[in-house]
């Protein structure tokens, strides 16, 4: 807050109305974020950061006025053009290590999800409002997530889906989902490749 106000009283002090635009605006974008429960979330700051990237925009011109008395046209851009690729560089290896392990995870259930997925296409044909018996299933999934995948992967709105501990003897479709693989155990039916 004492870095905002001296720099509000030097913005004032030089007559910079976009510089005074800019800071009003932080704190102005900044006021309905801050009562937000969640308001920690990056996808609320893009709001504010708009006076932010002014500020930056203002002193990148001072910067640039600044250069253009002290060297060369030539000289001035190829610098400009170095310091853009170093900032560029610097924050691509600050979000490729803050982001590390949520990447990781990521890719981890995009896999699983793929597998399942691809499980689902190769069951081939099932009868006409069957139902499904699903002992396991990919992480995060429910028994409503469950049969929308199902519905939408193998595009059919007549089949059922249940979720349970173990199959009954009289469940025709078991499935399982383990190590991103789906096993389907057809019960009172040949297996998939027997012929009867």
């Amino acid at each position: 807050m004492i870095l905002a106000v001296l720099s509000f009283g030097l913005l004032t002090y030089q007559r910079s109305r976009r510089g005074s635009f800019f800071l009003i605006y932080i704190f102005l974008a900044l006021l309905p974020v801050v009562f937000f429960t969640n308001h920690r979330f990056a996808h609320y700051w893009y709001i504010p950061f708009l006076g932010l990237s002014g500020l930056a925009a203002l002193a990148a011109g001072r910067i640039i006025d600044w250069a253009q008395g002290e060297m060369s046209p030539k000289l001035a851009a190829i610098a400009g053009m170095a310091l853009i690729a170093y900032v560029c560089q610097q924050q691509y290896f600050q979000l490729s290590a803050s982001t590390h392990f949520e990447r990781m995870a990521a890719r981890d259930v995009s896999r699983e999800y793929m597998g399942f997925v691809a499980g689902l296409r190769a069951l081939g044909p099932l009868e006409q409002n069957a139902t499904l018996y699903f002992e396991s299933i990919p992480t995060d999934f429910d028994q409503d997530a469950t049969r929308v995948t199902v519905g939408l992967v193998l595009n059919r709105n007549d089949l059922e889906v249940e979720l349970v501990s173990e199959c009954s003897p009289e469940a025709k479709y078991c499935l399982g989902f383990e190590r991103s693989q789906l096993r389907l155990e057809m019960r009172g039916a040949p297996q998939l490749g027997e012929t009867k």
